[in-house]
């Protein structure tokens, strides 16, 4: 067959014509092999040249991109079958259990408090593959504190190692080192995170390991070295002894003492705090003490109870108890009993600049013997008593700051039976703060306490001596309000505006002024407050040197709030303007700007509350000498 420009013509060209022609076109097969054509079709496919060449039919390739697509899914399917046996098969031996890895800590079961302590944190990777991503982290016991570590840890707490990678069959410790301070009878525990991922695992894995040890004893010991029996109302000796046991030598160690009510203590060495002593140091194996005297009420009687405490300070300055003892004290009834009262009340109580404090002391003997020459000491310490201001109607005899009665003063003191009583009273002022020159720090309290001298007990000559227990007066700080209402300041500038004396229908404004002034404590929480009547309105301008100033719409209330008032800061003053358009019924009056002005405050030494009260301010400006006299509305 002559070859020709046309296309090739193919089985599916020769259905596609059979099928628009709807003839089923058989194709006879002669005895030569050759197919025959049949006439219906020979004038489709005939051209110029001839029938085609039929006998070799090429076919054409149309199923390429989903053949394509079956391949590379049959490839991809067996590499996932080939991975998954190569994990199970061969991996088998490598496969992660998470059984195999092993943390412990090691250190003491028990421990002396104070002392120092180490930690071992050992850890082992049994695995058959590598551990990646390992970090330690420490939670320390409350109490301990750090002083080394190997190796080094990374972060600022002190309590956090990463190790990277661990071979498999690899292992290591940390050795940390440090004090450890807490209460005997307590539980210290230790508790340690690793985190790590193994190689073959996108997921994170911990372990947690943990190590507890009692605090069964203390580097520094603590004893009361005390007489077996005490005779209530009379001064006995008293002694703490403290040791330190450790190799090393303590700082900063705080004894405490704590009493009953009933005894009072006068100590050679003052405490840092309230019946506490600071100890800077202590050498290693050094044993010191601290003497004092302490004498019961006189009518105390029994077993009585006196506690030691001995604390440990660490870096960051809290206090950890190290040791506590109780000792039991018999006390047996005096002959002779003191009770001191000041202003009805045997309790510690605050006072302030200027109070009148008055005082009863009744003695009794309690005894089955007549007791004689009986003296009396009265003690007031400090600077605050005015001596001049005393009323005692025994006028006993002043010795510094001492009040002496004798049996010249009060004849009963000669001889005092068995169940008889007495009773001494007094009288004696608080200075005022302006008999307190300069700014310089006042001794701001007062201790009273009465001392009894015995002649005689029966025939027999004793020369003992009873106190009576010591009242504590704490003086409240001075803080003073005062309250002025302006129309000129002190150079006779204008503060307000408006005609003086006020007109009916006119309006003036005027400015109130608050000051405050301390000197003694600190104070803390200060609220100032008026309320302005209806008459009188809020210009809305104010100052204040501190705190902030603010007017409620509502309540009408002006109040000046301080959160803290130092004794670096003497004085603040704090002002607002107010304004009146006067009524023709107010015509020849005054007129109130603001009622009376309170004043709440703390005192943060004492503790105590301060209530103050100033009174009310007026258009005639008691205050203001330019204004004075100008306070009545004109028509």
């Amino acid at each position: 067959m002559a070859k020709n420009s046309k296309p090739k013509i193919t089985p599916r060209d020769i259905a596609t014509e059979i099928g628009k022609n709807k003839t089923l076109a058989k194709i006879k097969t002669q005895k030569n092999g050759k197919r025959s054509v049949p006439e219906e079709l020979i004038g489709i496919y005939k051209d110029e040249n001839g029938l085609p060449d039929m006998s070799k039919l090429e076919k054409i390739k149309s199923h390429r991109l989903r053949n394509t697509l079956i391949l590379t899914g049959s490839f991809l399917g067996l590499l996932a079958i080939a991975a998954w046996l190569g994990f199970f098969v061969f991996g088998g031996l490598t496969k992660f259990k998470g059984e195999n890895i092993r943390v412990e800590i090691t250190g003491p079961e028990t421990f002396s408090s104070g002392q120092e302590i180490n930690y071992i944190v050992k850890y082992r990777n049994e695995e058959k593959i590598p551990i990646s991503k390992v970090e330690i982290t420490a939670q320390y016991p409350q109490g301990f504190v750090f002083a080394s570590a190997t190796p080094q840890p990374l972060n600022e707490n002190k309590n956090r190692w990463s190790l990277g990678t661990i071979a498999s069959r690899s292992e290591g410790e940390i050795k940390i080192t440090g004090k450890l301070l807490g209460n005997i009878n307590s539980d210290k525990t230790i508790t340690i995170y690793f985190d790590y991922r193994p190689s073959n695992f996108n997921a994170d894995f911990q372990e947690v390991a943990s190590l507890n040890t009692k605090i069964t004893s203390s580097v520094i010991d603590v004893a009361l070295d005390s007489p077996e029996e005490i005779i209530a109302g009379e001064p006995t000796d008293f002694s703490i002894k403290y040791k330190n046991n450790s190799p090393e030598a303590l700082t900063n160690i705080k004894i405490s003492i704590r009493k009953p009510d009933n005894l009072s203590l006068k100590a050679i060495v003052e405490p840092a705090e309230e019946n506490a002593w600071i100890i800077p140091e202590l050498k290693p194996a050094e044993e010191q003490k601290i003497d004092f005297s302490g004498t019961f009420l006189s009518d105390t009687s029994g077993k009585q109870e006196i506690t030691l405490q001995v604390s440990l300070q660490n870096a960051t300055g809290e206090w950890y108890l190290q040791q506590e003892k109780t000792f039991l004290l018999e006390v047996l009834k005096g002959e002779l009993i003191a009770n001191l009262i000041i202003n009805g009340s045997t309790d510690n109580q605050t006072i302030n600049f200027g109070d009148t404090l008055n005082y009863s002391l009744v003695y009794k003997n309690k005894g089955q013997t007549t007791i004689k020459d009986l003296v009396i000491k009265a003690n007031l310490s400090g600077d605050l008593p005015d001596w001049k201001s005393l009323v005692d109607e025994n006028e006993g005899k002043i010795e510094g700051q001492k009040i002496i009665w004798t049996s010249e003063e009060i004849k009963s003191l000669a001889t005092l039976k068995p169940d008889e009583e007495g009773t001494i009273n007094w009288q004696i002022k608080i200075k005022n703060r302006a008999d307190f020159k300069g700014e310089g720090e006042i001794a701001s309290s007062l201790l009273s306490w009465v001392d009894i001298e015995i002649g005689e007990v029966g025939d027999s000559k004793t020369g003992t001596t009873i106190t009576s227990k010591t009242i504590a007066n704490e003086l409240n700080s001075d803080l003073a309000l005062e309250v002025m209402g302006r129309y000129f300041n002190d150079d006779n500038i204008a503060l307000g505006s408006g005609p003086l004396p006020p007109e009916v229908n006119k309006a003036t404004s005027y400015r109130v002024i608050w000051k405050l002034s301390n000197s003694v404590h600190e104070i803390s929480n200060v609220k100032v407050k008026t309320i302005l009547p209806d008459n009188v309105y809020w210009t809305g301008k104010s100052v204040v040197s501190a705190g902030q100033l603010n007017f409620n719409v509502n309540t009408r209330e002006i109040i000046w709030t301080i959160n803290r008032l130092p004794l670096s800061v003497r004085e603040l003053e704090g002002s607002f303007e107010v304004s009146i358009t006067p009524t023709p019924a107010e015509a020849g009056n005054f007129i109130k700007l603001t009622p009376e002005t309170a004043l709440e405050a703390y005192d943060k030494k004492t503790n105590a509350q301060i209530l103050l009260t100033a009174g009310p301010v007026t258009t005639n400006l008691d205050s203001d000498p330019m204004a004075e006299g100008k306070g009545i509305v004109s028509k």
